[in-house]
């Protein structure tokens, strides 16, 4: 059974990896972590994705 933090934290992974290589991949997976975290139900875990994706934003936004 999955949590509903799974996919969305690998939408994250991807796009972490996809950062420097294919940015326009990246911010595609980044809309989808973001789109699927809001429905991720323990603050916690939402604050921490958010926390991760904002910093892989400002890597995009830098290249």
């Amino acid at each position: 059974m999955s949590n509903d933090w799974d996919l969305s934290f690998a939408h994250e992974g991807i796009t972490r990896a996809l950062v420097k290589n294919n940015s326009s991949n990246a911010k595609s997976h980044l809309r989808d972590a973001r789109s699927l975290g809001e429905a991720i139900a323990k603050e916690d875990n939402r604050v921490w994705l958010f926390t991760n994706l904002d910093e892989i934003s400002e890597m995009i936004d830098a290249i």
